[in-house]
């Protein structure tokens, strides 16, 4: 069960990284080390728990590039450039990025490739250049559906989406998070259906429709609560808590302020 499966790596998560660790010490275990980088990073930052990730990360990255491990590589640098692009070093996000493009290509890793252009399309956009992030975009989605990935899809899906509403195209926004969001749930990505629950509410609280404003963002923001997805839960609230105060509500605004807080 997924509860019971995030609570037991939330328990072990000390124990896993020291296996980690003693597998990077080891030339017979090194390539082990960089199988941890994939699921812990997608658990950990979620949770807010970057610091982890950057320990497990490097220590994959000395022992992949010392046991000639391209794919634990670029599995590494992937890893080492969302922790970059958290803390706003973009350049070098899009240097290590660049780099895992170039190892992915070179052994045909296709489903990999894609991932690396979708993180390589977020960057774009966020140093300024929405054009390139979108046609970066577009190659990551082809992959996705050739090779049968609706999960993936739904992530690049939500990710255009918020570009084109950083453009001033809601309504296309709005079309590519309803897109998303069907592929989430059908692909039972609970994670990834409350992120865009929250994101198309908040896209429609802008458009000024309220009640569906109202109901996606309840709805993801309980969603994310249960699966344990802090970031968006914090996003929602705020936006929650924004939309009560144009509907002059501020019993429900100053309510949300406050639990946002305790994230």
């Amino acid at each position: 069960k997924p509860q019971q499966a995030l609570n037991w790596l939330e328990t072990e998560l000390p124990t896993l990284i020291t296996i980690v660790r003693c597998c990077a010490e080891h030339a017979e275990l090194r390539d082990i080390a960089a199988e941890f980088v994939l699921p812990l990073g997608n658990y950990l930052p979620p949770r807010g728990n970057w610091t982890a990730l950057a320990e497990i990360a490097d220590l994959a990255l000395s022992a992949s590039a010392a046991g000639d491990d391209q794919r634990g590589q670029a599995r590494a640098l992937t890893a080492l450039a969302l922790i970059d692009q958290h803390v706003g070093d973009l350049p070098g996000a899009q240097q290590r990025l660049g780099e895992a493009l170039r190892i992915r290509r070179a052994i045909g890793d296709v489903a990999a490739q894609a991932t690396t252009l979708d993180h390589l399309g977020l960057v774009d956009w966020h140093i300024g250049q929405p054009q390139i992030a979108v046609s970066r975009l577009r190659q990551a989605l082809r992959l996705h559906r050739r090779l049968g990935r609706a999960a993936h899809a739904a992530t690049t899906l939500h990710n255009l989406a918020e570009i084109h509403e950083s453009l001033g195209r809601p309504d296309t926004a709005q079309r590519l998070l309803g897109r998303s969001l069907t592929l989430r749930r059908q692909s039972e990505d609970r994670f990834g259906e409350a992120c865009t629950l929250v994101v198309l509410g908040r896209v429609q609280a802008l458009a000024g429709d309220i009640a569906s404003a109202t109901a996606n963002l309840d709805d993801g923001i309980r969603l994310s609560s249960q699966v344990g997805y802090l970031e968006s839960e914090w996003e929602g609230l705020i936006c929650r808590a924004e939309l009560a105060r144009r509907c002059d509500d501020p019993v429900t605004a100053t309510r949300d302020l406050d639990a946002a807080l305790t994230i």
